[in-house]
């Protein structure tokens, strides 16, 4: 089963002025509380719309109209996936032998060199004597963002925030050199590192359109949704 969720009247209050609570903020206008929603992935949304299809939230423009799976539905998906597969088969030309050797020999090459990149995408240069450390945190409205990478620009040198949204980092180059910060939704941060030793106060900006108001959730059957998807094929 999948839902796709819209909000055919979005509400214009002013997040800001209202009061946080433990889950969200209350809304006195609406005499209600309005939950933060955006930071959650799809399978959490799903939980919360499951939960409660009556919620007053705030949601990023890409939750929005886009097709979102319950955990329930992911075997049924899967077989969804197997049959679309296996019907597009019979609806396409066979590629030749030769050139399905010549894909599968540049996927290994290319899973390969991927694999090699993953390995030195995201790593710490072993700690020296003369190591520079910069450590900080990551905030977004007074709260610790986990998750959020820094990489020290044009190097693979990085790190992620902690559940706090600490991070440390050992740099690879002498000063000054720029980190930026990257975190889904939310406007890329470069920073230029000038002083050693920096403890640094990072706030990142969102860069989704944010709406906020109660939504109309479709429910959406997968096997329909196959079905139809084969129909219009033919």
């Amino acid at each position: 089963m999948s839902y796709k969720i819209s909000i055919p009247k979005p509400c214009h209050e002013s997040w800001d002025k209202m009061t946080p609570t433990g889950d969200g903020r209350y809304c006195s206008v609406c005499n209600k509380v309005i939950y933060d929603f955006t930071n959650l992935t799809n399978r959490e949304l799903v939980e919360k719309i499951e939960g409660d299809r009556n919620l007053c939230a705030r949601y990023r423009q890409s939750q929005l109209n886009t097709d979102l799976y319950s955990n329930k539905s992911r075997k049924p998906l899967r077989l969804a996936v197997i049959l679309t597969i296996t019907s597009s088969a019979f609806l396409t030309q066979s590629l030749s032998a030769k050139t399905e050797n010549d894909n599968k020999t540049e996927q290994r090459f290319g899973m390969k060199e991927d694999s090699k990149q993953s390995e030195t995408e995201i790593q710490q240069r072993p700690e020296a004597k003369d190591t520079i450390k910069v450590s900080g945190i990551v905030e977004y409205e007074k709260k610790g963002m986990a998750g959020v990478l820094i990489t020290q620009k044009g190097t693979h040198n990085g790190s992620i925030t902690d559940e706090k949204g600490e991070f440390h980092l050992i740099l690879i180059d002498n000063l000054p050199v720029t980190l930026v910060f990257d975190y889904l939704g939310f406007k890329r941060k470069e920073i230029v590192l000038n002083e050693p030793n920096s403890k640094l106060d990072i706030k990142l900006e969102e860069s989704e359109t944010i709406l906020m108001g109660e939504v109309m959730v479709v429910k959406q059957n997968v096997f329909k949704k196959l079905i139809h998807s084969l129909k219009r094929k033919k």
